[in-house]
Formats: structure tokens, C-alpha cells, sequence
């Protein structure tokens, strides 16, 4: 039984109406419960039967009461999301990433199973692909263009759900020519000194960017046999270092130093 209608009376009507329909969970008292807002024309409270306020809903809100009493009788997710479209603005510049946090809530009464979240480009990229949102609460993500060409870009980024598939578009956005990179190796020498058999070692080299826009390395190699490479693509922000790590099993032959090539 769901209860839809707020007692106005005072308390011993309240009971006497609770002992004449034998209505065994909670009735709420508009002079008792201080949970109620005042002066806004709320006249009903919707009750599940285990005595749970699952809405306060205003008397011309009729469809939305309906809605959330069948809601409690079938019990189901409902996501909403916010905002519904993503601008990032009019223009960008290749390199320079903008980002928008999405909030995903869950307004019904199961969880909300968040599948997948895909984008139609691989210069807009999200931070999560899948999550739980239990009910009524809400979780975020976000949406990211790293825009890496130039030309006008547009597309949308579609989140899939248990409740229904969202569609998020994002308008169409110039992007111009970024500013250029500058490499600096860091560490120009590696030593390992001396590898034993069936051992390995492991150094890193450090690769700056002193330039004014992003730098991508799209390769790192060696010309000696036996050094494995765990890193070899990346992007360096402009004034910021990274660190690639060099494990080398070499058959234990003794390795001091060794030349290596970053493109």
C-alpha cells in the first residue's frame, strides 16, 4: 500500500483515521513533522509501505505523484544528466585541453549501472567508462577535448545506462595551430653498471619541454639487444619533465652505457 495524502488534522484524528483503515506505516502531520516546508502549497507526501518518505509533491503536481507511485511499485533506476550538451567554446588551439565535469544522478529507487561512455572522437576523451550510482545520489566524470589536428571539430559523447542511452553533443569548435614544443633530453648517458647473469636493471631518462606548447614522442629505441623499453609514447606539457623507464635484462654481460634515439 502506498500512502499519498497528508493529514492536516490533529493528532487524535490522525490516529483514529490509522485505527479505521487499519494503515499500518507512518501518516505524516503537517502540525508534527518538522520536515515539511511551510507556505509553499505542499498537500502530499508520498509514503512507501515500509514508512519511507520517498517524495513531497505539491497537489498540481499530479503527474509527477503518479509517476513516483509507480515508481515505488516497480522499483528502477532513473538517471538524469547535467549539463545535456558540452561546449567548450567558439575556438582552442591543438595542444591546449579543456574540460567539463558531467554529473550523472540517479533519482529512482535501484542502482543506476552506468555500462560505457564512449565519445565519436579520440580528441574528446573521458575519465571513466563505467560506474555504479546508488539511488538517490549522484556521481561525476569528466570530459576532456585534447584537441590534436587542426580544422573544426564536432561530435557527441554517448553515455550508456541500465535506465536509457544519453546522447551528449558537443558543438562545433575551431581548432587552430598549437604553439611549438622544444625537446630537451635531461639525461643524455645511462649507466647500469654491471648486470649479472640472469638479472636485471632498470634506469630512467628524464625528457623536458621547454617550449610553448605540448610535446609528443611517439618513439624511444635503443640499438643494443636485450633493453626493453617500458614507456615509448607520451605527451609533455610545455615546461614540464617526463620520466621513461629503461629495464634492460642484457644476459648478464656488462652494460655501462648505451645510445638511444627519441623521436
Amino acid at each position: 500500500m502506498v500512502g499519498v495524502n497528508l493529514c492536516n488534522g490533529n493528532p487524535s484524528q490522525l490516529n483514529e483515521f490509522k485505527f479505521v483503515t487499519q494503515v499500518k506505516f507512518p501518516l505524516l502531520h503537517m502540525g508534527t513533522n518538522d520536515l515539511l516546508p511551510r507556505g509553499l502549497g505542499v498537500e502530499n507526501v508520498v509514503v512507501d509501505p515500509d514508512g519511507i518518505v520517498q517524495g513531497i509533491r505539491s497537489i498540481e503536481d499530479r503527474g509527477s505523484i503518479v509517476d513516483l507511485i509507480d515508481l515505488i511499485n516497480t522499483p528502477s533506476p532513473v538517471s538524469e544528466l547535467k549539463p545535456k550538451s558540452l561546449y567548450y567554446g567558439l575556438s582552442s588551439i591543438v595542444g591546449y585541453m579543456l574540460s567539463i565535469t558531467e554529473t550523472v544522478e540517479n533519482s529512482g529507487l535501484l542502482g543506476l549501472e552506468v555500462a560505457s561512455i564512449q565519445s565519436s572522437t579520440d580528441q574528446v576523451q573521458v575519465d571513466k567508462s563505467s560506474f555504479t550510482v546508488a539511488p538517490k545520489e549522484s556521481k561525476t566524470f569528466t570530459v576532456a577535448l585534447n584537441p590534436t589536428q587542426e580544422g573544426n571539430l564536432s561530435g557527441n559523447v554517448t553515455v550508456s545506462t541500465n535506465d536509457r542511452t544519453w546522447t551528449l553533443p558537443f558543438s562545433s569548435i575551431l581548432i587552430e595551430g598549437g604553439l611549438p614544443p622544444a625537446i630537451t633530453l635531461v639525461t643524455d648517458t645511462v649507466d647500469y653498471g654491471t648486470v649479472e647473469v640472469r638479472r636485471s636493471g632498470s634506469q630512467s631518462i628524464q625528457i623536458k619541454n621547454d617550449g610553448l606548447g605540448p610535446l609528443t614522442v611517439t618513439g624511444i629505441e635503443s640499438d643494443l639487444a636485450g633493453v626493453a623499453i617500458a614507456e615509448t609514447s607520451f605527451t609533455v606539457g610545455a615546461g614540464r619533465r617526463s620520466r621513461s623507464r629503461l629495464p634492460a635484462a642484457i644476459d648478464g654481460r656488462p652494460v655501462r652505457r648505451y645510445p638511444e634515439r627519441v623521436e
